[in-house]
């Protein structure tokens, strides 16, 4: 009895790049693998795209549904206390005074407040200053949000800002520094959902392309016998999808990652 040589997994990655003509062997791999498979080279192609999404800069605010931005409150800078700075991730005020203030975000109003003691109780945060609330403490930011939801942040966000400084600045650059180092430090809990939407939706569309494409592709077996099962072809444009997702890892190096879903629409059947 001749024994057939075993088929491995980590043939799925190097067979598509240069043994095309030993490819039908890996169809003896389950299918389940084959998705496993798919996964992975799909994280590997998008990873520029990832990195780029943890530490992007210039932000679309409106894409995480703020425009208070657009709507600078009145108060700020001229508002703002002389004696106050955020220096070293901490918010350091000469004073004991806390500082009331309003903003508007779509159609809903945040009470600010500024110079919170961190020693004030839980019970005090949310009965007395309540719901949509956005609560500066001396090393934490608090929002508060409807029905006890909350976001405790660090100043991680915040360059040296020296209060008395921001004051002789024009509203515009004000609320600049204040507004993008709010949303910078609020930026951790925005990257996991950005990534399930960027990231995840087009790992979707391209498992949806293959099997659209398999499902056309069987419109052949009408006039050709013998023809490829179903599983099989699906498999087949799996592994005929590596070369565009290395094409497409190194145009993401170079920000061409919005490129990378025509890229791989077009190769991965050839």
């Amino acid at each position: 009895m001749i024994n057939e040589k075993k088929v491995r997994f980590f043939q799925l990655f190097t067979h598509p790049i240069y043994k095309q003509n030993r490819i039908f062997e890996l169809f003896k791999i389950p299918l389940y693998k084959y998705v496993i498979f798919f996964l992975i080279i799909n994280l590997f192609m998008l990873l520029p795209l990832s990195i780029s999404v943890i530490y992007m800069r210039d932000v679309d605010y409106g894409r995480f549904g703020m425009d208070f931005h657009e709507n600078i409150p009145d108060w700020l800078p001229n508002d703002l206390p002389n004696d106050c700075q955020i220096a070293n991730q901490e918010l350091i005020c000469q004073t004991n005074e806390v500082f009331e203030y309003q903003i508007t975000n779509r159609d809903q109003t945040y009470n600010v407040f500024l110079n919170v003691s961190d020693n004030v109780s839980e019970a005090y945060l949310i009965e007395e200053l309540g719901s949509y609330a956005i609560i500066f403490q001396e090393t934490r930011i608090l929002i508060q949000l409807d029905e006890g939801q909350r976001f405790i942040l660090s100043y991680s966000g915040f360059d040296a800002i020296d209060f008395a400084e921001v004051k002789t600045l024009d509203q515009e650059e004000a609320a600049y520094l204040f507004f993008d180092g709010l949303y910078r430090s609020l930026q951790p809990f925005m990257i996991l959902p950005l990534l399930l939407y960027s990231v995840g939706g087009m790992i979707l569309l391209n498992a949806l392309y293959i099997l659209i494409v398999a499902s056309a592709s069987m419109i052949f077996k009408l006039s050709v016998t013998p023809f490829l099962k179903y599983n099989q072809m699906i498999k087949l444009f799996i592994l005929a999808s590596m070369i565009p997702v290395v094409v497409n890892f190194f145009l993401g190096l170079f920000g061409l990652s919005p490129f990378t879903s025509i890229v791989f629409n077009f190769l991965t059947p050839v």
